[in-house]
């Protein structure tokens, strides 16, 4: 069973069981909506098969397996049907559907979707008496903390904002869940690690490269162009960028593995830095005239926009360092060196070159100075 089906993540992981597991059936938890849950499910998993280049044996066995059930985190019971949802085998549990949001308008529906939400998944998983419950985090539930992060349960994390304070209280259930758990947490999601697209909304990082694009975009009425866009940022931190079909793997891989641990890092043990990101952003968006800076008495009166654009949540990720220990993931993987992904500058700009001539440009028409090759 699976929530988050239709998602980035959850259409990818879809896909990695289809490929890697004997599951008879992949019942998918679909919001409903106006259309139906499966339909938009086979939908899904199709624009990511597409995106990912799945074989075509592959994305039949997804599509064949994948059963859609109509299903809402924020409702008592899920909204579900018992008899809907019961089986005669074994079952695993994969929850990995989410709200993604940011600021205070959107406190009460991330604490009932996340946080309720994941209440009642481990409600669900319980009462038919699941063999496991695979959670998937963020590894951001380390708040406010700095350096080095161990793959170790949430003690005493300060969130920076609601989302991750949500996540931290949706770990908090799955930890001490009267079934067996394990708690993954992926940092920020890119797409495929060889087409360089998303099966589903690109977030995260590509929301940054928006942000940036529509303050270029008002630059001019801002201050006429005089000054070169100045961002508040340590460009020597790294910024751990991950590919989706690498977490998607990993998850499977280490969900099927024989390890006592129960907390998982999935992030890239050679991230990009801070600066190389932003500089292949700047580059896609025909940027020339940028410069980092550690002290905001420097910012010029129209980089107060950007630095706006920029508070509510991509500010501490760009200025606080954050290194994700790996013990327990590499432990785990069969084989621990095929998660090694450095990303130089040139495979930096393959995957925002991606992403700006096929969604960017539409919403924000600067031409792009670079293609991939």
């Amino acid at each position: 069973m699976i929530t988050g089906a239709t998602g980035l993540l959850g259409a990818a992981l879809v896909l990695q069981l289809a490929a890697r597991t004997s599951a008879d059936d992949l019942i998918c938890l679909v919001r409903p909506a106006d259309s139906d849950p499966q339909k938009r499910l086979t939908a899904a998993l199709s624009e990511a098969a597409k995106a990912y280049r799945t074989d075509a044996l592959t994305t039949q066995r997804a599509l064949r397996k994948a059963k859609a059930v109509s299903a809402d985190l924020t409702l008592p019971g899920l909204g579900l049907d018992s008899i809907q949802v019961a089986s005669p085998y074994p079952t695993w549990f994969w929850h990995v559907g989410a709200l993604i949001g940011f600021g205070h308008a959107n406190r009460r529906r991330l604490f009932a979707t996340n946080t309720a939400g994941t209440r009642r998944i481990v409600d669900l998983a319980t009462q038919m008496k699941a063999e496991a419950l695979h959670y998937v985090s963020t590894a951001y539930v380390a708040g406010s903390r700095t350096g080095e992060i161990p793959e170790q349960p949430i003690t005493d994390a300060v969130p920076r904002e609601f989302y991750e304070a949500s996540k931290i209280a949706a770990e908090r259930i799955v930890w001490n869940a009267p079934l067996p758990t394990r708690i993954y947490r992926p940092t920020a999601i890119i797409g495929h690690h060889a087409t360089y697209a998303c099966g589903g909304p690109y977030t995260g990082v590509y929301g940054l490269m928006r942000r940036i694009a529509l303050h270029q975009s008002l630059r001019h009425r801002l201050d006429g162009g005089r000054h070169p866009i100045r961002l508040l940022a340590r460009g020597d931190l790294p910024l751990n960028l991950v590919p989706v079909d690498h977490v998607a793997r990993e998850l499977v891989e280490i969900a099927h593995a024989s390890t006592p641990h129960r907390v998982f890092h999935l992030s890239n043990p050679t991230p990009p830095t801070v600066g190389a990101t932003l500089r292949a952003i700047f580059t896609q968006l025909g940027i020339a005239a940028w410069e980092l800076v550690d002290d905001p008495a420097l910012l010029h009166p129209a980089d107060l926009h950007l630095a706006e654009l920029f508070r509510e949540f991509y500010a501490d990720y760009l200025n606080h360092e954050h290194r994700f220990r790996r013990d327990h993931a590499h432990a785990a993987l069969l084989q621990p060196a095929r998660t090694q992904y450095p990303m130089d500058d040139d495979l930096l700009n393959q995957f925002f070159a991606h992403y700006h001539r096929h969604e960017l440009a539409r919403r924000h028409p600067v031409p792009a100075t670079r293609k991939p090759a």
